[in-house]
């Protein structure tokens, strides 16, 4: 779980000096959790399987977005759908996003789309097209390795 706050002090973000353009207080409660589909290691699963649940909820003045996404994690290779909506106007929509990836040792590999719903009278969301690579500095992940969960702690307790 977590919560963000941003702009605590309201900044003028104007570049010029008459003008006042002041940036909202944005605000954003984040939580996850992951489940262990394959606890026993039986069935047609890898032994590592996990179902990454997330949800975001951000507030900015009159704006208000809600972000969830859903993770299968098989092993080494993850799949995923994301979608994000919005309070404008009423609850829209606004996207729908597929993301796949591949872990390699401390590398994450990966790519995600996200199809837009485009209504020009209430909201517009970009089509956004995304690859990643992540490094993990981690000097515990030795200890790991073959372990593919999103959410871990270092502690050995």
């Amino acid at each position: 779980m977590g919560l963000s706050l941003k702009h605590l002090n309201q900044p003028n973000v104007s570049f010029d000096q008459g003008a006042e353009n002041r940036k909202l207080l944005n605000v954003t409660a984040n939580m996850a959790y992951e489940f262990n589909l394959n606890p026993y290691d039986r069935g047609l699963l890898p032994r590592y399987t996990y179902l990454l649940a997330y949800g975001a909820y951000t507030s900015q003045g009159s704006s208000n977005l809600m972000y969830f996404s859903q993770e299968i994690q098989l092993a080494e290779f993850a799949f995923g759908v994301n979608q994000q909506l919005s309070f404008f106007n009423g609850l829209n929509l606004t996207q729908i996003g597929m993301s796949a990836g591949i872990s390699f040792d401390n590398f994450d590999f990966g790519m995600l789309y996200n199809f837009p719903f485009k209504n020009v009278s209430r909201t517009f969301a970009a089509s956004v097209f995304e690859l990643y690579l992540t490094f993990d500095f981690s000097k515990f992940r030795r200890n790991r390795r073959g372990l593919y969960k999103r959410i871990q702690n270092d502690n050995y307790f």
